[in-house]
Protein backbone atom coordinates (compact mmCIF):
# COMPACT_ATOMS: atom_id res chain seq x y z
CA UNK A 1 0.00 0.00 0.00
CA UNK A 2 1.19 3.44 -0.66
CA UNK A 3 1.97 5.76 1.71
CA UNK A 4 -0.71 8.31 0.29
CA UNK A 5 -3.21 5.59 0.60
CA UNK A 6 -2.42 4.50 4.14
CA UNK A 7 -2.74 7.98 5.31
CA UNK A 8 -5.82 8.03 3.65
CA UNK A 9 -7.34 5.01 5.65
CA UNK A 10 -5.79 5.77 8.90
CA UNK A 11 -7.75 8.97 8.73
CA UNK A 12 -10.87 7.24 7.68
CA UNK A 13 -10.54 5.00 10.85
CA UNK A 14 -9.80 7.71 13.55
CA UNK A 15 -13.31 8.62 13.57
CA UNK A 16 -14.45 5.51 14.31
CA UNK A 17 -12.11 4.53 16.92
CA UNK A 18 -12.60 8.35 18.67
CA UNK A 19 -16.07 6.86 18.93
CA UNK A 20 -15.19 2.91 19.96
CA UNK A 21 -12.89 4.49 22.93
CA UNK A 22 -15.92 7.05 23.83
CA UNK A 23 -18.72 4.23 23.71
CA UNK A 24 -16.49 2.37 25.91
CA UNK A 25 -15.66 4.77 28.69
CA UNK A 26 -18.91 5.68 28.80
CA UNK A 27 -19.90 2.12 29.57
CA UNK A 28 -17.36 1.64 32.28
CA UNK A 29 -18.29 4.76 34.24
CA UNK A 30 -21.88 5.37 33.69
CA UNK A 31 -23.03 2.16 32.65
CA UNK A 32 -20.62 -1.00 34.08
CA UNK A 33 -22.86 -2.70 36.60
CA UNK A 34 -20.36 -1.90 39.30
CA UNK A 35 -22.34 -2.64 42.73
CA UNK A 36 -22.09 -6.07 41.35
CA UNK A 37 -18.70 -6.18 41.82
CA UNK A 38 -18.89 -5.38 45.40
CA UNK A 39 -18.43 -8.66 46.76
CA UNK A 40 -15.77 -9.74 44.04
CA UNK A 41 -13.47 -6.96 44.64
CA UNK A 42 -13.88 -7.62 49.08
CA UNK A 43 -12.95 -11.66 47.97
CA UNK A 44 -9.96 -10.22 45.80
CA UNK A 45 -8.44 -7.88 47.73
CA UNK A 46 -8.51 -10.50 51.50
CA UNK A 47 -7.49 -13.34 48.73
CA UNK A 48 -4.44 -10.54 47.66
CA UNK A 49 -3.27 -9.85 51.39
CA UNK A 50 -3.49 -13.27 52.12
CA UNK A 51 -6.59 -12.00 54.80
CA UNK A 52 -4.55 -9.55 56.19
CA UNK A 53 -6.70 -6.89 54.89
CA UNK A 54 -10.64 -6.56 55.04
CA UNK A 55 -12.51 -4.04 52.73
CA UNK A 56 -16.13 -3.30 52.98
CA UNK A 57 -17.71 -0.81 51.08
CA UNK A 58 -21.41 0.27 50.14
CA UNK A 59 -20.71 2.05 46.88
CA UNK A 60 -18.09 1.96 44.05
CA UNK A 61 -17.60 3.75 40.33
CA UNK A 62 -15.19 4.32 37.71
CA UNK A 63 -13.91 7.96 37.94
CA UNK A 64 -12.73 9.76 34.71
CA UNK A 65 -10.90 12.89 36.12
CA UNK A 66 -8.59 11.85 37.65
CA UNK A 67 -8.82 8.36 36.07
CA UNK A 68 -9.41 6.17 39.17
CA UNK A 69 -11.67 4.50 41.00
CA UNK A 70 -13.96 5.62 43.95
CA UNK A 71 -15.43 4.18 46.88
CA UNK A 72 -17.70 5.38 49.89
CA UNK A 73 -18.93 4.30 53.01
CA UNK A 74 -15.43 2.31 53.60
CA UNK A 75 -14.72 0.18 56.29
CA UNK A 76 -11.12 -1.28 56.16
CA UNK A 77 -9.51 -3.58 58.93
CA UNK A 78 -6.28 -5.62 59.03
CA UNK A 79 -4.65 -8.23 61.15
CA UNK A 80 -2.46 -5.63 62.43
CA UNK A 81 -4.83 -2.57 63.14
CA UNK A 82 -8.10 -1.96 64.50
CA UNK A 83 -11.12 -1.45 62.06
CA UNK A 84 -11.34 2.50 60.31
CA UNK A 85 -14.03 3.77 58.13
CA UNK A 86 -14.02 6.63 55.91
CA UNK A 87 -17.11 8.35 53.73
CA UNK A 88 -15.28 8.30 50.66
CA UNK A 89 -12.20 6.95 49.09
CA UNK A 90 -10.73 7.72 45.69
CA UNK A 91 -7.77 5.75 44.10
CA UNK A 92 -6.19 7.40 41.03
CA UNK A 93 -3.08 4.94 39.70
CA UNK A 94 -1.10 6.49 37.59
CA UNK A 95 0.06 5.18 33.82
CA UNK A 96 3.77 5.23 35.03
CA UNK A 97 2.75 2.88 37.95
CA UNK A 98 0.88 0.41 35.29
CA UNK A 99 3.98 0.24 33.21
CA UNK A 100 6.18 -0.19 35.88
CA UNK A 101 4.08 -2.37 37.99
CA UNK A 102 4.76 0.12 41.21
CA UNK A 103 2.79 1.41 43.50
CA UNK A 104 2.30 4.87 42.03
CA UNK A 105 -0.48 7.23 42.21
CA UNK A 106 -2.50 8.79 44.30
CA UNK A 107 -5.42 8.36 46.75
CA UNK A 108 -7.52 10.68 48.70
CA UNK A 109 -9.44 10.18 51.66
CA UNK A 110 -13.03 12.11 52.95
CA UNK A 111 -14.22 11.09 56.72
CA UNK A 112 -11.28 9.69 57.83
CA UNK A 113 -11.25 10.01 61.56
CA UNK A 114 -13.60 13.25 60.64
CA UNK A 115 -10.71 15.03 58.73
CA UNK A 116 -9.44 14.56 55.51
CA UNK A 117 -6.11 12.39 53.97
CA UNK A 118 -4.20 12.87 50.82
CA UNK A 119 -1.14 11.11 49.83
CA UNK A 120 1.05 10.41 46.47
CA UNK A 121 3.55 7.99 45.91
CA UNK A 122 5.88 8.62 42.80
CA UNK A 123 9.12 7.55 41.70
CA UNK A 124 12.18 8.91 44.05
CA UNK A 125 15.56 9.47 44.15
CA UNK A 126 17.48 6.53 44.06
CA UNK A 127 20.13 5.70 47.44
CA UNK A 128 23.49 5.98 47.42
CA UNK A 129 23.97 1.90 46.94
CA UNK A 130 21.43 2.58 43.95
CA UNK A 131 18.57 1.10 45.41
CA UNK A 132 14.98 2.38 43.82
CA UNK A 133 13.28 4.87 45.88
CA UNK A 134 10.02 6.30 45.97
CA UNK A 135 8.66 9.89 47.33
CA UNK A 136 5.77 9.81 49.33
CA UNK A 137 3.88 12.68 50.21
CA UNK A 138 1.18 12.57 52.74
CA UNK A 139 -1.05 15.64 53.92
CA UNK A 140 -4.00 14.98 56.28
CA UNK A 141 -6.53 17.82 57.73
CA UNK A 142 -8.26 18.58 60.66
CA UNK A 143 -8.48 14.67 61.91
CA UNK A 144 -10.08 14.30 65.43
CA UNK A 145 -7.42 13.28 68.53
CA UNK A 146 -10.68 11.94 69.82
CA UNK A 147 -11.11 9.81 67.01
CA UNK A 148 -7.43 8.78 67.28
CA UNK A 149 -7.14 7.92 70.41
CA UNK A 150 -10.05 5.35 69.83
CA UNK A 151 -8.70 4.07 67.17
CA UNK A 152 -4.98 3.76 68.45
CA UNK A 153 -6.76 2.80 71.91
CA UNK A 154 -4.73 5.45 73.50
CA UNK A 155 -5.54 5.79 77.53
CA UNK A 156 -6.02 9.45 77.52
CA UNK A 157 -9.40 11.49 76.46
CA UNK A 158 -7.78 13.91 74.40
CA UNK A 159 -8.97 16.01 72.17
CA UNK A 160 -8.21 18.45 69.39
CA UNK A 161 -7.88 18.92 65.61
CA UNK A 162 -4.61 17.40 64.18
CA UNK A 163 -2.97 18.09 60.79
CA UNK A 164 0.23 16.89 59.27
CA UNK A 165 2.27 16.97 56.57
CA UNK A 166 5.20 14.70 55.17
CA UNK A 167 7.60 14.76 52.34
CA UNK A 168 10.14 12.14 51.76
CA UNK A 169 11.74 9.08 50.42
CA UNK A 170 12.15 5.29 50.97
CA UNK A 171 12.05 2.43 49.35
CA UNK A 172 9.39 -0.45 50.08
CA UNK A 173 11.45 -2.64 51.40
CA UNK A 174 12.94 -0.21 53.68
CA UNK A 175 16.70 -2.21 53.01
CA UNK A 176 17.76 1.98 54.14
CA UNK A 177 16.10 4.53 56.54
CA UNK A 178 13.74 6.89 55.20
CA UNK A 179 14.71 10.43 54.67
CA UNK A 180 11.44 12.46 55.62
CA UNK A 181 10.39 15.92 56.31
CA UNK A 182 7.83 16.19 58.92
CA UNK A 183 5.19 19.09 60.14
CA UNK A 184 3.00 17.98 62.65
CA UNK A 185 0.01 21.05 63.96
CA UNK A 186 -2.54 20.21 66.39
CA UNK A 187 -5.17 22.85 67.33
CA UNK A 188 -7.25 23.18 70.66
CA UNK A 189 -5.87 20.48 72.36
CA UNK A 190 -7.68 19.61 75.68
CA UNK A 191 -6.76 16.99 78.32
CA UNK A 192 -8.97 16.19 81.21
CA UNK A 193 -7.37 15.22 84.66
CA UNK A 194 -5.73 11.58 84.19
CA UNK A 195 -3.72 9.08 85.84
CA UNK A 196 -0.95 8.28 83.62
CA UNK A 197 1.17 5.00 84.48
CA UNK A 198 4.59 5.12 84.22
CA UNK A 199 8.01 3.41 84.29
CA UNK A 200 8.52 5.79 87.73
CA UNK A 201 5.16 4.33 88.78
CA UNK A 202 1.58 6.32 88.34
CA UNK A 203 1.69 9.95 87.78
CA UNK A 204 -1.48 12.38 87.70
CA UNK A 205 -1.88 14.67 85.27
CA UNK A 206 -3.88 18.23 85.54
CA UNK A 207 -6.36 19.37 82.82
CA UNK A 208 -4.57 21.38 80.45
CA UNK A 209 -5.58 22.99 77.21
CA UNK A 210 -3.76 24.51 74.86
CA UNK A 211 -4.26 27.08 71.53
CA UNK A 212 -1.58 25.25 69.64
CA UNK A 213 1.23 22.69 69.50
CA UNK A 214 3.68 22.83 66.39
CA UNK A 215 6.15 19.95 66.07
CA UNK A 216 8.68 20.23 63.00
CA UNK A 217 11.86 17.76 62.30
CA UNK A 218 13.14 15.55 59.74
CA UNK A 219 14.12 11.73 60.02
CA UNK A 220 17.10 10.28 58.39
CA UNK A 221 19.64 7.67 58.78
CA UNK A 222 17.46 6.42 62.19
CA UNK A 223 17.23 9.65 63.85
CA UNK A 224 14.39 12.22 64.09
CA UNK A 225 15.24 15.63 64.70
CA UNK A 226 12.95 18.39 66.19
CA UNK A 227 13.88 21.96 65.03
CA UNK A 228 10.88 23.08 66.07
CA UNK A 229 8.22 22.39 69.07
CA UNK A 230 6.23 25.05 69.97
CA UNK A 231 4.07 23.89 73.33
CA UNK A 232 0.85 26.66 73.64
CA UNK A 233 0.59 29.99 73.74
CA UNK A 234 1.07 32.50 76.05
CA UNK A 235 -1.99 33.26 76.74
CA UNK A 236 -2.04 29.45 78.09
CA UNK A 237 -1.54 28.09 81.07
CA UNK A 238 1.62 26.16 80.27
CA UNK A 239 4.01 27.45 77.12
CA UNK A 240 6.91 26.51 76.16
CA UNK A 241 9.20 25.06 73.63
CA UNK A 242 10.99 21.63 73.11
CA UNK A 243 14.39 20.45 70.97
CA UNK A 244 16.05 17.43 70.55
CA UNK A 245 16.37 14.14 69.03
CA UNK A 246 15.09 11.18 69.19
CA UNK A 247 16.30 7.62 67.64
CA UNK A 248 13.90 6.12 65.56
CA UNK A 249 14.49 2.76 62.85
CA UNK A 250 11.53 1.64 60.95
CA UNK A 251 11.67 -2.05 60.11
CA UNK A 252 9.85 -3.88 57.90
CA UNK A 253 8.09 -6.90 60.28
CA UNK A 254 5.63 -8.98 58.39
CA UNK A 255 5.11 -6.68 54.91
CA UNK A 256 4.47 -3.77 57.40
CA UNK A 257 6.51 -1.31 58.71
CA UNK A 258 7.11 -1.10 62.30
CA UNK A 259 8.99 1.51 64.55
CA UNK A 260 11.49 0.73 66.68
CA UNK A 261 12.23 3.90 69.12
CA UNK A 262 15.66 3.87 70.81
CA UNK A 263 17.21 7.05 72.78
CA UNK A 264 16.36 10.17 72.90
CA UNK A 265 17.50 13.70 74.69
CA UNK A 266 15.05 16.16 74.61
CA UNK A 267 15.74 20.20 75.86
CA UNK A 268 12.58 21.05 77.41
CA UNK A 269 11.70 25.04 78.20
CA UNK A 270 8.22 25.48 79.86
CA UNK A 271 6.66 28.44 81.51
CA UNK A 272 3.27 27.96 83.60
CA UNK A 273 1.28 30.61 85.27
CA UNK A 274 -0.18 30.80 88.73
CA UNK A 275 -3.34 29.13 87.34
CA UNK A 276 -1.40 26.22 86.72
CA UNK A 277 0.82 25.98 89.70
CA UNK A 278 -2.18 25.71 91.92
CA UNK A 279 -3.34 22.36 89.87
CA UNK A 280 -0.18 21.10 89.11
CA UNK A 281 1.52 20.98 92.09
CA UNK A 282 2.43 17.64 93.06
CA UNK A 283 3.08 17.17 89.38
CA UNK A 284 5.70 19.71 88.96
CA UNK A 285 7.05 19.27 92.45
CA UNK A 286 9.52 16.22 90.72
CA UNK A 287 11.08 19.43 88.35
CA UNK A 288 11.63 22.09 91.41
CA UNK A 289 15.29 21.80 91.04
CA UNK A 290 15.07 23.16 87.59
CA UNK A 291 12.58 25.54 88.13
CA UNK A 292 13.13 29.78 88.08
CA UNK A 293 10.53 32.82 88.46
CA UNK A 294 10.58 35.31 85.67
CA UNK A 295 7.96 38.05 84.52
CA UNK A 296 5.94 35.58 82.91
CA UNK A 297 5.64 33.04 84.86
CA UNK A 298 8.01 29.84 86.79
CA UNK A 299 9.94 28.92 84.00
CA UNK A 300 11.22 25.30 84.10
CA UNK A 301 13.90 24.42 82.00
CA UNK A 302 15.25 20.67 81.60
CA UNK A 303 16.54 17.83 79.52
CA UNK A 304 15.21 14.60 79.54
CA UNK A 305 16.94 11.45 77.94
CA UNK A 306 17.03 7.56 78.07
CA UNK A 307 18.43 4.62 76.21
CA UNK A 308 15.07 3.80 75.64
CA UNK A 309 11.61 3.27 76.44
CA UNK A 310 12.35 0.57 78.77
CA UNK A 311 14.04 2.37 80.81
CA UNK A 312 13.53 5.65 83.35
CA UNK A 313 14.19 8.91 81.94
CA UNK A 314 17.62 11.09 82.92
CA UNK A 315 16.40 14.69 83.65
CA UNK A 316 19.27 16.80 84.32
CA UNK A 317 19.38 20.92 83.89
CA UNK A 318 19.39 22.54 81.00
CA UNK A 319 20.56 26.30 80.83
Amino acid sequence: MKKPELSIVIKSLRKPFLWTLLFTLVFFVILFPTDDLGDLVSSKVSELTQNQVFLQFNNFSFNLTPPGVEFTDIFVETAFAPGISADEIIISPSLAGIITQKPYGSVKALGLLNGELQMSVKKGQPTETGNDRQRLVINMEDLSLNSLKDFLKLPLAIEGKLSLSADGQSDLELSEQPDVDLSINIQKFSLPPATLNTMMGPITLPDMKLDQVHLKGRLSNGKFNVEVGDIGKKQNDLFGKIKGFWNINILMMNGRPIPQFGSYNLDINLVTNKTFQAKASLFLSLLDQYKSNTAEGTRYQFKVSAPDLQNPPSITGSR
